[in-house]
């Protein structure tokens, strides 16, 4: 062994802490082998960065570090290993300034910027969707404001329920709500309702254990009665439903679906089961939008503020109340996909048409893409397309694409004009299919939008359209759309307002469901009260 070799072999140093005074905390553990003070002297003269904020810290109290030994006489070979079982057992009680292999604190350290980072992005989503709330309850005001809200239900024939019918449907609540406590006790980790859906489902089993008589002849009178009330309801809104031009929206199956259910509701009596049901089309197709536009706007729709927001007119705040006190929730729920698209497209009718409307600058694209929707299938009045050129300057582009006539002139050097006489010669001016490519071309060429008086979306097919046409009845009924002289406002008003009224045809086939359910003496077939019921 060399002389310098047996000196390492001998030579010691120690295992240290910086200590804050303050608090006598430890806050950073080194190793040396010099003298403490003269180690401490290297720390206040080049500190590591993270050290150096620690000490400046300090400095503002008036007081430096401390410097007190943790292992002494430690050897240069093991001086490493025995720093690191300090900076472990020392990060363990408290946050340390060292980096490097503190497991405990980069481990920390980590857990916390992923806690800041979800909590960061948790408040930047919360004022996104405060601040989306806010624009939307602005345009949902306005277009409140100047169209007063649905059209009023109070011309809706509301049918009395049979009283057979309603005899049935009290059999139907009593049953149900002896099975619900029956299975409540039964099942009592879930709720009731889910309890009766689980006994229902046993009781569909074929082979089901040891069946008990008494809840086999509820579940039986149960099962009869909710498809007599089942095939009832569905005929009665039915009636409802039937003049949605033959389903072609694709909205009929939901009012009739809305109605199928109904028997499922707790009544009061028959006049309430009967009102109830009358008014599903009208709250499915006239007060949806209003439900639509009050959701983006943050309003709960099963509030008082919702019931005094909507409207002014006293029918439809009695309507409304109604629903939420009989099915709280339930205007909440949209069932057609258009109930999603209502907000944008009422947004982009109040734009054009109501004076003075402000489009909230985070709103424009949705307006933009919205009336450039009508514009392409010439569903936009006059005023839509400059409400769409002053929010979209390129939008002759976007909707009939580039030039291209006139640029076929340059490009063959024709004088202006020319190309777009050849496709007139050839096709005329009168193309009546909005994506045919010659109108489009030609229209692009003029320059100008192809519009409509009023927006009746003729010839339109898809979920989409009751609303828009509703909201379009709506802004002519308020005066906020030109009068045409064929009558095309009157019409398209009569047409969406029939959309909750019953027809004749409709009226026809619930009388003749009736007949049949009647004959067959439906309410007095079971007792009042089921084997086993105190009511």
């Amino acid at each position: 062994m060399t002389d310098m070799q047996t000196v390492q072999a001998t030579a010691t140093g120690a295992v240290y802490a910086l200590v804050d005074p303050r608090v006598y905390e430890v806050r950073y553990v080194g190793q040396t082998g010099k003298p403490l003070a003269e180690r401490l002297a290297g720390h206040l003269v080049d500190p590591a960065p993270r050290v150096r904020e620690w000490i400046a810290s300090l400095t503002v109290d008036g007081v430096t570090p401390d410097i007190i030994p943790l292992v002494e006489g430690v050897p240069l070979a093991d001086l490493d290993r025995v720093e690191r079982e300090e900076i472990e057992a020392h990060s363990a009680r408290g946050d340390l300034l060292n980096t490097v292999n503190n497991r405990v604190f980069t481990d920390r350290r980590r857990k916390e910027n992923r806690a800041e980072k979800k909590r960061r992005e948790a408040a930047e989503k919360e004022m996104t969707q405060r601040w989306n709330r806010a624009v939307w309850r602005k345009v949902a005001d306005q277009v409140r404001e100047a169209t007063g809200g649905p059209f009023s239900p109070a011309d809706v024939l509301v049918r009395p329920i049979p009283a057979p019918i309603w005899a049935t449907y009290r059999v139907y609540r009593v049953t149900h709500e002896t099975l619900k406590a029956k299975f409540a006790a039964a099942y009592p980790k879930i709720d009731a309702e889910t309890a009766v859906q689980v006994g229902v489902e046993c009781f569909r089993q074929p082979n089901r254990p040891d069946p008990d008589p008494e809840m086999t002849a509820l579940q039986t009178r149960r099962t009869l009665t909710a498809s007599v009330l089942e095939s009832y309801c569905r005929a009665y809104t039915g009636a409802f439903a039937a003049v949605d031009e033959g389903g072609r929206y694709g909205t009929e199956g939901n009012v009739s679906g809305r109605g199928g259910s109904a028997y499922e509701t707790e009544f009061r009596d028959a006049d309430h089961m009967a009102r109830y049901m009358s008014l599903i089309a009208w709250a499915g197709r006239a007060l949806d939008p209003w439900v639509a536009l009050a959701r983006k706007a943050g309003m709960d729709v099963t509030s008082a503020e919702f019931t005094e927001w909507v409207s002014d007119d006293a029918d439809v705040r009695s309507a409304v109340a109604m629903y939420q006190a009989t099915a709280p929730g339930w205007l909440g729920t949209f069932r057609q996909t258009w109930d999603f698209a209502l907000p944008d497209y009422a947004l982009a009718l109040g734009s054009a048409h109501i004076p003075g409307f402000v489009v909230p600058g985070l709103l424009s694209d949705t307006a933009s893409e919205a009336l450039s929707k009508a514009a392409s299938d010439r569903q936009a009045t006059t005023a839509m397309c400059g409400a769409l050129l002053r929010l979209a300057p390129g939008a002759l582009d976007a909707v009939y694409g580039r030039d291209e006539l006139a640029e076929a002139d340059a490009a063959l050097g024709l004088p202006a004009g020319t190309s777009a006489r050849v496709a007139r010669c050839l096709y005329g001016d009168n193309l009546e299919d909005p994506k045919d490519r010659t109108s489009r071309l030609l229209q692009r060429h003029t320059g100008t939008f192809d519009t409509v008086t009023i927006p009746t979306y003729s010839g339109w097919s898809g979920p989409s359209v009751p609303g828009w046409r509703l909201l379009a009845a709506s802004l002519y009924s308020a005066g906020l759309l030109p009068r045409a002289e064929a009558g095309d406002g009157e019409a398209l008003v009569a047409k969406v307002k029939n959309t909750w009224k019953p027809t004749e045809s409709g009226i026809a086939y619930l009388e003749e469901r009736e007949s049949a359910l009647l004959a067959h003496d439906t309410g007095r077939s079971y007792p009042t009260t089921p084997p086993g019921s105190s009511t």
